[in-house]
């Protein structure tokens, strides 16, 4: 992936004019996996629903060069709330929030959570916690961002109160749910290993106990399509080959040559291929976010040989 270049032409944020108007019961959300996440928390009664714009609906675009159009500009101008990681990832979303100078208090920015719990930290999961920008895959900054969207929510629609309480407290359950499975296969995966070119799931693939093989400068060269050597691909290639590696992780929706390079090397060594994208942990636009999450445990676990029942 390249570096986030927003060449939104100044005419869109300088000059595109929009009349705000009244608002809109729209959130927008920078990509689908915000989506599901808002809409989760929505319940399931039809009044106390919000229509969602996903700016980033393509997940074929990847996210580091996507261009917001004057659609997205305006659906912001207009929204009830605005949700997103606020991390490299969707940077794109606080340009569109200058450009229309959308009100703070209606804005949920998933970094903040993360700032909040990590001002000091040194394991490495804490520390792939503060840098890496995939914040969904946190649960703890999704737990404290789902709390903080809730109350968001109530704020516009005080009379469905109840109807948010309870979405919330199945969704705050669930993620117990899910860290208590988390710990538990981190108790069974010692010694196990994954390479993984971009730092996509590195958060999650941690929170199990696996041990990142990958070096931190060899994935962020990839990351950033800078041509490794050829000392530096071959050591990869012979960590690879060695049987060091028990999972490759491989992007599902942007990969470069380097990695699909690296990945057929994993393949031909006959290690696993596990696949994450960055827009979507969900197959379909209406699964429930955490159920999606859980369900890539599942095929981790099963990738890996590790019992849980």
């Amino acid at each position: 992936m390249k570096p986030l270049v927003i060449a939104l032409g100044l005419a869109l944020f300088l000059s595109g004019c929009t009349n705000p108007g009244e608002k809109s019961a729209t959130v927008v959300v920078s990509s689908q996996n915000y989506a599901n996440i808002a809409k989760s928390l929505m319940g399931d009664n039809p009044a106390a629903q919000f229509d969602v714009h996903v700016l980033l609906s393509n997940d074929a675009v990847d996210p580091h060069e996507f261009e917001p159009s004057a659609k997205d500009k305006l659906a912001v101008s207009q929204a009830a709330a605005v949700f997103y990681a606020g991390s490299d990832f969707d940077s794109f979303v606080d340009l569109l929030l200058a450009s229309v100078n959308f009100d703070q208090d209606f804005v949920i920015n998933s970094s903040h959570f993360v700032k909040e719990r990590l001002a000091s930290c040194a394991t490495e999961l804490c520390l792939e916690k503060g840098r890496n920008p995939h914040l969904w895959f946190d649960l703890d900054v999704i737990s404290s961002s789902a709390k903080a969207l809730t109350d968001l929510y109530i704020k516009l629609k005080p009379e469905q109160k109840a109807d948010y309480e309870e979405a919330s407290n199945q969704f705050q359950n669930k993620i117990k749910a899910l860290k208590k499975k988390q710990d538990l296969i981190a108790s069974r995966t010692k010694n196990l290993t994954f390479f993984a070119p971009e730092a996509i799931a590195n958060v999650l693939l941690l929170e199990i106990g696996l041990t990142n093989a990958s070096s931190k400068s060899i994935s962020d060269k990839i990351a950033n399509e800078v041509e490794l050597s050829l000392v530096e691909m071959q050591q990869t290639k012979d960590q690879i080959l060695s049987q060091a590696v028990t999972v490759f992780v491989a992007n599902q929706q942007v990969e470069s040559d380097q990695a699909k390079q690296l990945q057929d090397i994993a393949e031909s060594a006959d290690v696993p291929v596990v696949y994450f994208g960055e827009n979507s942990l969900c197959d379909n636009k209406s699964d429930k976010f955490l159920d999606c999450f859980d369900k890539k445990i599942d095929d981790l676990v099963q990738v890996l040989g590790v019992g849980i029942d």
